[in-house]
């Protein structure tokens, strides 16, 4: 992975003062990024004269022009930063201190409509946010959340973590990502392709060229701790095999995880989570349909569900 010359940016974007954190959407003509609160050559300030931070867009109309607007729930009193679009660019995640932040900042979520507006912003809970700051969200097709954090329990000042999203939108177990990636210092910003499995991330830690410097990475390994859940459709009478035979997986409030069909041999699969209570529900025509509750052992063990 050899990086190419850097050059610099939009001209009609950059100004005299901080840009940072861009995300683009799926054509690459719009990006989300944040800046210092500066518009159309003024700087603005809150109450005490400082200058925060806001979430602009920009939408590339053509090749000499650039139309720039800040996003609708930014704010003269408070911060928003470090826009993050999951993979299907409908929902925005944001850092910031607006009101109804639980700590000195809160991870945001927010809905994208189809027309482009935006919806109301939603604090993302005590789950991931603490009485500290959580920053720096990256969410992956895996349906991964990565963010910083100096409240969860770490090895440095900032730290990266990460959390399954679920189906409901809900949140699995936060985890440290580990000494590889933290240190004693700040670490943040983490980013992976989840294909090749390489990424990148910045630190202050010891060592580097600069204040930040941008790291990169291979994972080897996955955080969350998963096993195959798998087991083979017959008929209950007969043990006849049924292939083709439609499997849905629910989770503990009957929230659908996963669906599959067995295949010719009347087998299955699905990855689990270690310690997880699960419904599954195996449905063919003229068959009458079977749903067993399994609960997932909290260490590694070989179990078969006919």
């Amino acid at each position: 992975m050899i990086p190419g010359r850097a050059t610099k940016f939009d001209k009609y974007i950059k100004t005299k003062f901080n840009e940072s954190t861009p995300v683009f959407t799926n054509n690459g003509n719009t990006m989300c990024f944040t800046r210092n609160n500066y518009s159309n050559g003024k700087n603005g300030k809150n109450g005490n004269e400082v200058t925060l931070v806001k979430i602009y867009k920009a939408t590339l109309e053509n090749e000499s022009s650039t139309k720039l607007t800040e996003l609708p729930f930014n704010s003269h009193n408070y911060s928003t930063a470090h826009p993050a679009l999951r993979p299907d660019k409908k929902t925005l995640c944001f850092a910031s201190d607006m009101p109804g932040t639980i700590g000195r900042s809160d991870l945001f979520k927010v809905q994208i409509n189809e027309d482009g507006t935006f919806g109301i912003p939603e604090n993302l809970e005590r789950t991931i946010n603490t009485e500290g700051r959580e920053s720096f969200a990256f969410i992956n097709d895996e349906n991964e959340i990565y963010f910083t954090s100096d409240g969860h329990p770490r090895l440095g000042e900032f730290d990266v973590f990460v959390a399954k999203i679920n189906t409901d939108g809900t949140f699995n177990k936060v985890q440290n990502v580990g000494a590889d990636v933290n240190s004693s210092k700040d670490d943040f910003a983490y980013w992976i392709d989840t294909k090749s499995r390489k990424g990148f991330f910045s630190s202050n830690r010891d060592g580097g060229q600069g204040y930040d410097d941008i790291y990169k990475l291979l994972k080897i390994r996955r955080l969350t701790c998963e096993q195959e859940l798998y087991g083979e459709v017959t008929v209950m009478a007969t043990k006849e095999v049924l292939p083709d035979t439609k499997i849905n997986l629910f989770d503990s409030r009957f929230t659908l995880t996963g669906t599959t069909n067995s295949d010719q041999k009347g087998m299955y699969s699905f990855l689990v989570e270690y310690g997880k209570t699960y419904y599954i529900r195996a449905q063919k025509l003229e068959y009458t349909a079977k749903e067993e509750k399994i609960t997932i052992a909290k260490e590694n063990e070989e179990k078969i569900y006919q």
